[in-house]
């Protein structure tokens, strides 16, 4: 009696077991599918949260960066939304991506995907080069108004933020600009270097060394107040007289639709705490000069939804 009451003990911790392991999630890699190529900015991020998740072992399994680069974020989101119902598959979100599926039409588009987490913004400021006649926005303001459509501003691809941070800047001070279009930031800061374009839009991080070496010289930023470092005497809009301009640009990390709750509760927990280590807080944050936060939930949700309001409302005046 004995030895058949052992049996059915083992044979119960035994079912019991299997019944664990296949409910522990995650049992296998999970990937993060970044829509750009390798060392841009969503690239960098989504392989400082992984690096950061692996450190720290906030996950049993890691976290796989594959990079699906095309369509200005449009491969990427296409080959997302595909996951669809499944647990083992997250997708880097940036503004821009979200503004280039509204101007493009996509069918793929951001409030599509479930979100996992807001958890930084980044700002936008525009930029001279060291040899430009323009050496504040008021200078540049008047010459655009006294002669309409010659002053030639440069930007990452058409549909971004930048490209609305371009239609931003027309319809704050009343100038016709025209805008010319680079399938990076690098070639920006080129043709901005070079002399083939008279101002260029930029993100602090992706300018930061010219910026240092006097080489470009910031007119404005895109914010709400100023930012820090090399960029603490630059101006906002507000502070010049325009109405006030606030331009965060949100990165988040959101998932295909039909995720399981318990993967969304998971990946909310691990990716809080990546954003409260020191290499998230100094190592990135601070030293990129961007915007700590973290929203989740149905406030990430309505967040992302109002958020591509903004770009569709703005790129509907935009000449095509």
């Amino acid at each position: 009696m004995k030895i058949i009451n052992s049996i059915i003990l083992y044979i119960a911790l035994f079912l019991v077991a299997g019944c664990a392991s296949e409910t522990t999630y995650p049992s296998k890699s999970v990937e993060l599918v970044v829509p750009y190529s390798a060392g841009g900015g969503s690239d960098i991020n989504g392989r400082t949260i992984a690096e950061i998740v692996q450190k720290y072992k906030f996950s049993p399994e890691p976290l796989m960066v594959v990079n699906k680069p095309g369509g200005s974020g449009a491969v990427g989101n296409a080959y997302s939304y595909s996951k669809k119902g499944s647990d083992y598959s997250l997708l880097t979100m940036i503004g821009g991506q979200a503004a280039s599926a509204i101007y493009n039409n996509a069918d793929v588009k951001a409030d599509m995907f479930t979100p996992i987490a807001v958890m930084l913004y980044d700002v936008i400021f525009l930029g001279v080069g060291k040899s430009s006649p323009f050496r504040d926005l008021k200078s540049l303001v008047e010459y655009a108004k006294a002669n309409p459509g010659e002053v030639v501003i440069g930007g990452p691809n058409i549909g971004n933020e930048e490209h609305y941070a371009y239609k931003l800047l027309e319809n704050t001070t009343g100038i016709k600009l025209k805008y010319v279009s680079f399938s990076g930031t690098g070639e920006v800061v080129t043709a901005l270097l070079g002399d083939h374009i008279d101002v260029g839009l930029f993100k602090p991080a992706a300018a930061q060394t010219q910026v240092e070496v006097k080489n470009i010289n910031p007119l404005v930023v895109y914010s709400g107040k100023r930012l820090k470092g090399e960029y603490l005497d630059v101006p906002t809009f507000e502070e010049l007289g325009y109405k006030p301009v606030d331009l965060q640009i949100y990165r988040a990390i959101v998932a295909p639709p039909g995720i399981s709750a318990e993967a969304v509760k998971f990946w909310e927990d691990v990716l809080r705490k990546v954003s409260e280590t020191p290499e998230w807080q100094e190592g990135y944050i601070q030293k990129s000069l961007l915007n700590s936060t973290f929203i989740v939930g149905e406030e990430a949700r309505k967040f992302i939804s109002e958020d591509q309001k903004k770009f569709a409302a703005v790129f509907a005046e935009i000449e095509r």
